[in-house]
């Protein structure tokens, strides 16, 4: 556990945080910080108390079974993620401000030109 904790520290463990940091609005960029980092503390506390519950085996005894539920999990994570997270390779703050205020789509975000 320590060395898959060490490994994804080192690599995706982070990415959420720098797409909070990059994709958020200027004006609401500390709330959404805020917000996502209380968020994944609860989900966090959660996980720790249901984990124990699920692979014990005088509880729910999910065994293997438990892949199912964190790749669901995840196959959610990556749904939401595809139509949800904008593109913002080449675009500076003041442009994905404007883009956000004029309601662009975020799958829409690598092609809009703004004027």
């Amino acid at each position: 556990m320590l060395v898959w904790n060490f490994c994804y520290g080192l690599s995706v463990g982070p990415v959420c945080f720098v797409i909070l940091c990059e994709v958020s609005a200027t004006k609401v960029r500390s709330k959404t910080i805020a917000l996502a980092t209380a968020t994944q503390a609860m989900v966090g506390i959660v996980m720790t108390i249901a984990i124990p519950y699920l692979i014990n085996p005088d509880q729910a005894n999910a065994r293997g079974k438990i892949g199912f539920f964190f790749g669901g999990l995840a196959a959610i994570a990556l749904v939401w993620s595809f139509f949800r997270v904008p593109e913002t390779k080449g675009r500076t703050y003041e442009e994905l401000d404007i883009m956000f205020s004029k309601g662009v789509r975020t799958r829409q975000f690598g092609n809009y030109h703004v004027e």
